[in-house]
């Protein structure tokens, strides 16, 4: 589809909760507000969300050839864990990173930390490191980046991009969502590669990985709602993604993710019944997944709609409610 620049979020809703919500159900779409969101929730939902923290990994340096821009993408090993190398000490830590001049494309290359001291990654970044808000915002970041760009129940730093489903929540709506259903959190460290287009077919993608946890009491709470057929609800495309990623091998607690789902049937949805998401780019997997999970023309009705509607679109746009084709 044709997304216009008019129809970008350049800014976060304000006040925050305030997004619109596309229901899509039974066959529907029904225009609502996101604080209603509870009142669309099957009542015995399991509720997961993503509660990985961005971390400030925009960094401004000077050199003798003048200004350039460094963003973290990712431990240079890939089978790392961002999360503790982010919490440790910075001296000798390696990182892929795009370098960018602002007058120039940028370059992917490793970059190593030295000359810090004992002072670790996490209070570097705090002290001279940015919000990474998307390169398609098309303007610099602000104050209010920094706490429009995380969600409410952001817990362990490691993402390099919000998941940004979970932007509309206040504390008190996300709290009120916890009181009324079992909610509980899976950790996925989302990498710049969510902002790598697809090129040819999507089929063909190399899809980047991300590292993923999930604790002992969410195995067995999701363990329980497919024991006693409750629904299971993600919110955000990478909850969905580590809950399908675990329906392959639930041994696991924390592993490496490069699954990309694909709406050529070749994928059956193991875990999730419903999934609550912001409406994406044309050329992206994330609605490569949407349309996995609704059906092609479903999700070409839903953006149609979107669009006609003068709905917000990517990071800090309005969000919508689906449930999975075939699903309960």
């Amino acid at each position: 589809y044709h997304l216009p620049q008019s129809s970008i979020a350049k800014y976060p809703a304000s006040p925050r909760g305030s997004s619109r919500l596309l229901v899509a159900a039974d066959g529907e779409l029904t225009d609502s507000r996101f604080e209603a969101l509870t009142s669309h929730l099957p009542r015995d939902a399991l509720v997961i969300v993503n509660d990985s923290r961005v971390v400030r990994a925009r960094l401004r340096c000077a050199g003798p050839d003048g200004a350039f821009e460094v963003l973290l993408l990712a431990p240079a090993d890939a089978d790392a864990d961002p999360s503790p190398l982010v919490a440790a000490r910075a001296e000798g830590q390696a990182w892929r990173a795009m370098l960018r001049r602002s007058d120039a494309d940028g370059v992917e290359a490793d970059v190593a930390f030295g000359g810090c001291g004992a002072r670790t990654l996490a209070s570097l970044l705090d002290a001279h490191g940015t919000t990474p808000v998307p390169p398609y915002l098309d303007r610099p970041d602000d104050d209010g980046d920094d706490d429009a760009y995380q969600t409410a129940y952001a817990a362990d730093a490691g993402s390099v991009a919000a998941p940004t489903a979970g932007l509309h929540f206040t504390d008190g709506h996300f709290a009120a969502v916890a009181a009324a259903f079992e909610t509980h959190a899976v950790t996925l460290h989302v990498g710049a590669g969510t902002f790598r287009p697809v090129v040819g077919r999507v089929e063909d993608h190399a899809m980047h990985a991300e590292r993923f946890a999930v604790s002992r009491a969410c195995v067995e709470a999701l363990a329980a709602a497919a024991r006693d057929g409750r629904p299971v609800v993600a919110v955000g495309t990478t909850s969905a993604r580590a809950l399908e990623s675990l329906a392959t091998d639930a041994t696991t607690f924390s592993a490496s993710t490069s699954l990309c789902i694909t709406p050529d049937g070749r994928w059956r949805f193991r875990a999730v019944d419903h999934l609550v998401t912001n409406f994406h780019h044309p050329d992206s997997t994330l609605l490569s997944l949407v349309a996995a999970f609704v059906g092609e023309e479903p999700a070409k009705d839903l953006y149609a709609h979107a669009l006609a509607g003068g709905y917000r679109f990517l990071s800090y746009g309005d969000a919508c409610y689906l449930s999975r084709a075939g699903g309960p």
